[in-house]
């Protein structure tokens, strides 16, 4: 019917991240560094932890072993365990603020973006979640909501705003794999389900999407007065879905 079947009300200060587990948990993070769990078939909050004294910005779900990551406004990158909220590792650099996190497919790593509070420069870092060893360290982001990890291989893509280009590195070997120069600041990007595709949304209205077996373009779309914000591939790879600034879709 359209209607909420309950608010989630607990929070005194304004919800900056949010991840949805199986349909049966849903976790919030807000502006005062509370991660809270909840019960989605009665909406009650079951459990709530102080993570940092920043907001929380980002939060991603590991099935593989029940561990979430939580990007910080202070630079931290917490993994905990879902069942208790207990700490399992703690990624930390000084003088900055987690933009995204996200884990690998098999749960072994753990990645974010990062900007340094005094340059405002952006950098993207990969951990072995085993060894706590950073494997991986570039300038450039990727956002929330959009893993960086490309399904079915090592891939790793984000993208290098100073350059305009978007990065495939090998995150197990930090093997530099191809640059696809953009010509055009990214809005947003994203990998297919399986791993096959990519695809981004830039600014001067186009999207463009790549096959990643020949990293040649497959083809582009473009929208005459308004920049696209966002892309994505359909599961079957058959469809690739698009918003812009004008509030199209």
């Amino acid at each position: 019917s359209g209607e909420a079947l309950f608010t989630l009300s607990n929070h005194l200060e304004e919800v900056n991240a949010m991840y949805c587990i199986k349909n049966d948990i849903i976790l919030t993070g807000d502006g005062s560094g509370f991660l809270k769990k909840w019960d989605i078939p009665s909406g009650k909050m079951t459990i709530a932890r102080k993570l940092s004294e920043k907001w929380i910005e980002a939060i991603d779900f590991s099935p593989k072993d029940s561990l979430i990551a939580v990007g910080t406004g202070n630079g931290n990158i917490k993994v905990i365990r879902l069942v208790d909220f207990s700490l399992h590792a703690d990624f930390s650099l000084n003088n900055s603020m987690v933009i995204s996190c996200a884990f690998s497919g098999d749960g072994a790593y753990v990645s974010g973006t990062v900007e340094n509070l005094e340059t405002g420069n952006r950098s993207v870092i990969v951990w072995e979640l085993k060894t706590r060893k950073e494997v991986l360290s570039r300038n450039g982001y990727f956002f929330k909501g959009h893993s960086p990890f490309v399904a079915n291989s090592s891939l790793f893509l984000f993208a290098d705003p100073e350059d305009m280009s978007l990065n495939l590195f090998d995150y197990k070997t930090g093997r530099k794999i191809k640059s696809i120069k953009t010509d055009l600041e990214i809005q947003n990007f994203s990998a297919s389900a399986d791993g096959s595709m990519i695809v981004a949304a830039s600014r001067a209205d186009l999207v463009r999407w790549w096959n990643v077996s020949d990293l040649k373009q497959a083809g582009q779309a473009k929208k005459i007065g308004s920049d696209f914000t966002d892309a994505i591939i359909s599961p079957d790879n058959k469809l690739i879905v698009s918003n812009a600034h004008d509030g199209a879709v």
